[in-house]
């Protein structure tokens, strides 16, 4: 038997008892933490990517923990964060470009993409 079971929206003492009853019946439980708002999945030192106006003149690429990344101004719209997950040793020598370094986004390259 499939269960599919809702564990609301942030926190997983939201879960129904009979959804709970299920739980407690299988073998096996998955659980998905992609649109979860749970907090387990990060936290404040979860390394992360905050870009600005990608491709504008004034870009902005800056790498850091998310509590890093809170004292950084982005300017003016458009902004996208990117939660970074397990990384190639590529990719790791990229995000060392973006850096975020004493306090103040560090791009040792003209900032293209």
């Amino acid at each position: 038997m499939l269960y599919i079971i809702g564990l609301g929206l942030g926190d997983e003492k939201d879960i129904t008892l009979r959804g709970l009853e299920a739980v407690q019946k299988c073998e096996k439980v998955y659980m998905e933490a992609y649109t979860s708002l749970l907090s387990f999945a990060y936290n404040e030192d979860t390394r992360c990517v905050g870009f600005a106006r990608l491709g504008s003149e004034d870009q902005m690429i800056v790498t850091g923990t998310m509590k890093q990344l809170l004292a950084v101004d982005f300017g003016a719209p458009l902004h996208c964060l990117v939660i970074v997950g397990k990384t190639h040793p590529l990719e790791e020598e990229m995000l060392d470009v973006y850096k975020l370094e004493g306090g103040s986004p560090h791009q040792k390259d003209d900032g293209s993409v």
